[in-house]
């Protein structure tokens, strides 16, 4: 829960997000944790952009703007309605003898295993719990007191007892990362009751739901869950006085990246104008077996249709996603094995590939969500494309930016070089290429945005110097105080050699942690927590770049070639037409592709 100052006319904007799928949960997760942590900043972004208000008895709270999709048992010990499991729970015969006072027929209990709450959830809900108990004893000694008027002061009564043993919490609990089984386990956020839709018949971990068709057939064929999705969507557009647009977060390797497609082509009729701006996020691969045989033909075949299945599905997303007029940044860092900066930064674990995409997105999109100077949605997607042909946007970070006293901001600029084609940064899709030094693929427009440095220590006029020297022309920059915070749970997988701040060593006086808003060094760092290690990385200066460029042909050249007749495997084409995707069908997406190819070599 997020609590907002006054609502600002020139924050009066509202983005609806909306979440597909386990993978891009793993993000929203880390980005609805990076939101509620970085509110607490001065410069904050505006939190009406992304937050929704609602009145409780309690006062008035603000939860995330956003609905979220995911199969049945996804959520660990997190409940459909945002609740969470308690523990402090009654046994099966507690919950018998309270049913049979009000149902005097023979009852059946029918029970399942608890999921176990990781340690960061269990340290949370036990305060909670513990709380509630405070409060009703509370509440309990001002009745006794109400009702004896001869006591001279009521007695503290007990608290309440239970059969169940509760699970003993450590005193100081860390963060433990292999707690972290589903995206619930490291939730930080709380959501509105109606935020989380689960889909019935489709259960946790299903791994044959992994078609992009699969989703689109079911959406189809199912009114019930078509009709649910897009109500439960439309139940937070109505509350919306000034909608503008929405963000999407979609996996590209299973249905839910199709049941996104139906429904966002449902919602386009309801929004013909109003921007779409999604993130098809490729989630990582299974980690190989060391002991797995990776010369026999069994495994040789199947690693063939794993990735002619892959192709596939970015195919139909791609192609789809262009046909609704949708701007799309596609994320995929499976070709990234180690990242500088990150020590223990592992490519197999969702836990670590989601924070980057997360990371990506919360600071490119700070051009529309701050309070002041800010752009809309609309202007911001539309400043990066030339027409709604080109409008496949590639993204790239310097995470950590970090920088010290022997390697200043601005020598660490000119050591990065441009952005665009920079090989120092982080890109966030493979197999692109920016031409050479000489013959550089220039973007036709990008956006830039540098956070946890102020003009006072990077003079303004050093980086429009720094950027009139490498980019384009068509361009959004901003340069922003706020450094992007790492709350807890994130992982650690920062190198020891920065500070608490994601700085070098040499960056900053002895006892001091973050550069204040004057431009000095000043001792603040964040209070220790029961969850704080001595070493953590609490915020990190980032330096994000997206970029529309003629470059992303590559990427789309690769993907429709993937798709061609003589390509497509056997076993892959024959689950395509159990959900009625004919090779002609595939063709045809072949040539949308082709076509943008074509856009983006004629148009940039």
């Amino acid at each position: 829960r997020v609590h907002g100052g006054s609502r600002s006319v020139a924050s009066m904007r509202e983005v609806l997000t909306l979440q597909f799928g386990h993978f891009s949960n793993f993000t929203g997760t880390h980005f609805w944790n990076t939101q509620d942590e970085g509110n607490l900043y001065q410069h904050a972004p505006s939190w009406e952009v992304l937050y929704r208000e609602s009145s409780t008895r309690e006062g008035t709270v603000y939860y995330p703007r956003t609905v979220i999709f995911d199969a049945v048992d996804s959520l660990g010990s997190l409940r459909e309605d945002g609740t969470w499991a308690k523990i402090k729970h009654q046994t099966e015969t507690q919950v018998l003898e309270e049913e049979k006072k009000s149902w005097r027929f023979n009852i059946e209990l029918i029970s399942r295993e608890r999921t176990e709450m990781s340690t960061y959830r269990k340290q949370i809900q036990t305060e909670l719990e513990q709380s509630d108990d405070d409060e009703d004893n509370e509440n309990e000694n001002d009745n006794r007191h109400k009702t004896d008027n001869s006591a001279s002061a009521p007695q503290s009564s007990p608290a309440p007892t239970t059969d169940v043993d509760i699970p003993d919490i450590p005193e100081n609990p860390a963060f433990v990362e292999s707690d972290v089984r589903t995206w619930s386990d490291f939730l930080k956020s709380s959501f509105h009751p109606k935020s989380i839709f689960l889909t019935p018949d489709i259960f946790h971990p299903s791994p044959t739901f992994n078609m992009v068709a699969q989703g689109t057939q079911l959406f189809s064929n199912s009114i019930g869950l078509s009709e649910g999705m897009t109500d439960r969507v439309r139940l937070f557009l109505e509350e919306c006085d000034r909608l503008d647009g929405l963000h999407v977060m979609l996996d590209t390797q299973n249905g839910f990246g199709g049941l996104a497609l139906a429904t966002l082509q449902t919602l386009r009729d309801d929004l013909p104008k109003r921007p779409f701006y999604v993130f098809p996020l490729t989630s990582p691969g299974t980690k190989p077996q060391e002991n797995l045989d990776e010369q026999s033909e069994v495994s040789t075949i199947s690693k063939l249709d794993r990735r002619s299945l892959s192709v596939v599905n970015q195919a139909q997303i791609l192609s789809q996603l262009h046909e609704l007029d949708c701007h799309q940044m596609p994320m995929n860092l499976n070709h990234i094995n180690a990242v500088p900066g990150l020590d223990t930064y592992d490519m197999w674990s969702p836990f670590h590939t989601s924070s980057l995409c997360s990371a990506l997105i919360d600071s490119s999109s700070l051009l529309y969500r701050l309070k002041t100077d800010s752009l809309t949605l609309s202007s911001y997607v539309n400043g990066l494309s030339p027409n709604q042909q080109c409008s496949i946007f590639c993204g790239s970070m310097d995470f950590p930016f970090s920088f010290g006293n022997r390697l200043g901001i601005v020598p660490r600029l000119q050591d990065i070089g441009p952005l665009f084609n920079s090989s120092k940064v982080l890109r966030m899709l493979p197999g692109l290429q920016f031409g050479t030094n000489d013959e550089p693929v220039l973007p036709y427009s990008e956006s830039i945005v540098c956070r946890g440095v102020v003009e006072k220590v990077l003079g303004r006029e050093h980086f429009d110097e720094y950027l009139e020297q490498y980019y384009c022309k068509r361009r959004a920059t901003c340069l922003n105080p706020h450094p992007y915070p790492i709350p807890i749970p994130h992982p650690q997988y920062f190198s020891r050699s920065l500070t608490d701040a994601g700085l070098t060593h040499d960056a900053k006086p002895k006892g001091a942690t973050i550069i204040g808003a004057d431009g000095v060094w000043m001792p603040s760092a964040p209070e220790t927590t029961p969850f704080t290690r001595p070493g953590d990385v609490f915020s990190t200066p980032i330096l994000s770049h997206v970029q529309n460029s003629r470059a992303v042909n590559d990427y789309l050249r690769k993907v429709s070639g993937g798709i061609d007749r003589t390509e497509v495997t056997a076993m892959v084409t024959q689950d395509l037409r159990t959900c009625d995707v004919t090779r002609d069908d595939l063709e045809e997406i072949a040539n949308r592709l082709w076509t943008i190819v074509d856009d983006y070599e004629e148009l940039l």
